[in-house]
C-alpha cells in the first residue's frame, strides 16, 4: 500500500475517491444532508480518475441497494435518477476518451480462472492472510460459535462485501492483471481483517497483538511456506531500507538521467518502453508510434531494454544496421521489467546484483553534451 501511495499516478486518488464514495453513499442511505450530491461528486471524481473502479463501484452500490437493504432506505425514483445522472456524465466521458478501444478480449474460462488465482494470491501474500482467517472461521463454526461473528450492522458489512466482490468480478474480466488494480479496495480489506481479528481475539489481547504484529511486519502468516524454503521476509524492513538509502536502481529513472546527461535538446530517441517518462522528463523527441522501435530508422539514440525486445530481433537486418551505424554504450542501469514498479512481487527494494545493464546506442555522428 505504501509503495503505491508514494507514486505520482492514479493510485492515491483512486483510494481516496473510493472511500469517499462509499462514505457518501452511506450518508445518502441515512438521509444525511446533501448525501446525494456528495455521492455524485465523489463518484465522478473516482470515474475521472480511473473509470473501471468507478464502474465496478456503481455496480456494487446498485446491487447493495437492490438486494441488500438499500431499497428500504432510498426511494426507487431517487436512486435511479441520481444513478442515471452519474451514468450520463460517465458515458460522455467514455465517448470523449474512446474508452471502448480498451475493450475486453475474447475471454476464456482458463483466463478468468488465471485472473482469479492471481488476485487471490496477491491478497493472501501481500494484504491479509486469507488462509488464516478462513481457517479460523472454520474452527469457530465447528465449535458452534459462528453466531459470534454476526456483524454489528449487516447493512454496512454487506456494502463492504458488495464493493470488494464487484471489484474482483470486474478484474476477472480484464485482459491483464496487476496488483495495482486492487488498490482502491485495500483499505476495505484491511477493515475486514481488523474487524475479524477483534471479534475473534479481543478477549486475548496478547494473541491479538502478536497476530497483528506478525501481519504488519512479516510475511510469516501470509506465506508460511516461505519458512520451508528459508525465504521469510520482513517487507517493512525492506521498505525502510529503501527510503533511507540513495539507491539508484530504477531503470526508467536511470535512462532518463543518462539521456539528460548526454543527449542534446531536440535529438531523437527510440525506446520500446518508458516512452512517457522520456517525453515528460527530457528535452528529446520520442517516436510514439508503437511499431517505431521495430522499424529501421536513424534516430540519434536507441535504447534497448532486454524484456521488451524479442530475442530474434538481434538477428534481424535492422539490428545489423544499428550495429554498423551506432556505438553501443553498456550502462550500469539495471535492465528491469516495467522499471521499478510498485507491484510488491516485482519491486526492487535493494540494488540488484543479477540483472544486466541497459544498452543504449548512440549514432556515431551524433554530438553529445
Amino acid at each position: 500500500f505504501l509503495l503505491h501511495m508514494r507514486q505520482c499516478r492514479y493510485y492515491a486518488p483512486t483510494v481516496f475517491f473510493t472511500l469517499a464514495s462509499v462514505w457518501a453513499y452511506w450518508r445518502w442511505l441515512h438521509r444525511g444532508r446533501h448525501g446525494a450530491w456528495l455521492w455524485l461528486v465523489c463518484m465522478l471524481g473516482l470515474f475521472h480518475t480511473n473509470w473501471m473502479p468507478g464502474l465496478a463501484l456503481a455496480i456494487a452500490m446498485g446491487g447493495h441497494w437492490a438486494f441488500s437493504g438499500g431499497r428500504r432506505r432510498l426511494a426507487t425514483r431517487s436512486f435511479i435518477t441520481w444513478m442515471g445522472v452519474f451514468a450520463g456524465f460517465g458515458l460522455l466521458w467514455l465517448a470523449y476518451t474512446r474508452g471502448w478501444e480498451h475493450g475486453l478480449p475474447g475471454l476464456t474460462f482458463a483466463q478468468i480462472r488465471h485472473n482469479l488465482e492471481f488476485y487471490l494470491k496477491m491478497v493472501n501474500s501481500h494484504v491479509i492472510p486469507v488462509w488464516l482467517l478462513s481457517a479460523a472461521a472454520v474452527v469457530q463454526w465447528r465449535r458452534g460459535r459462528l453466531r459470534s461473528l454476526r456483524p454489528y450492522d449487516p447493512l454496512a458489512v454487506r456494502l463492504v462485501a458488495w464493493t470488494c466482490g464487484a471489484t474482483l468480478l470486474a478484474l476477472l474480466l480484464g485482459r491483464q492483471h496487476f496488483f495495482r488494480y486492487l488498490i482502491g479496495v485495500l483499505p476495505l480489506l484491511y477493515l475486514i481483517a481488523a474487524w475479524v481479528l477483534v471479534r475473534w481475539w479481543a478477549h486475548r489481547p496478547v494473541v491479538l497483538a502478536t497476530v497483528v504484529g506478525l501481519i504488519m511486519t512479516t510475511d510469516l502468516l501470509h506465506r508460511p511456506d516461505h519458512l520451508l524454503i528459508g525465504q521469510p521476509r520482513v517487507p517493512l524492513a525492506d521498505y525502510l531500507y529503501e527510503v533511507t538509502h540513495d539507491a539508484h536502481h530504477d531503470s526508467t529513472k536511470g535512462i532518463v538521467t543518462f539521456l539528460n546527461t548526454h543527449a542534446r535538446p531536440g535529438q531523437t530517441v527510440q525506446i520500446p518502453y518508458s516512452k512517457a517518462p522520456v517525453v515528460f522528463y527530457t528535452p528529446l523527441r520520442v517516436d510514439m508510434d508503437p511499431a517505431a522501435f521495430s522499424k529501421q530508422g536513424t534516430p540519434d539514440w536507441i535504447v534497448f531494454q532486454r524484456d521488451w525486445v524479442a530475442s530474434q530481433s538481434y538477428q534481424s537486418p535492422a539490428f545489423a544496421s544499428v550495429s554498423a551505424q551506432y556505438e553501443p554504450i553498456h550502462t550500469a542501469i539495471p535492465d528491469h521489467l516495467w522499471g521499478n514498479t510498485p507491484d510488491p512481487y516485482l519491486h526492487l527494494f535493494r540494488p540488484p546484483a543479477d540483472l544486466p545493464g541497459v544498452v543504449i546506442y548512440r549514432k556515431r555522428d551524433t554530438p553529445v553534451l
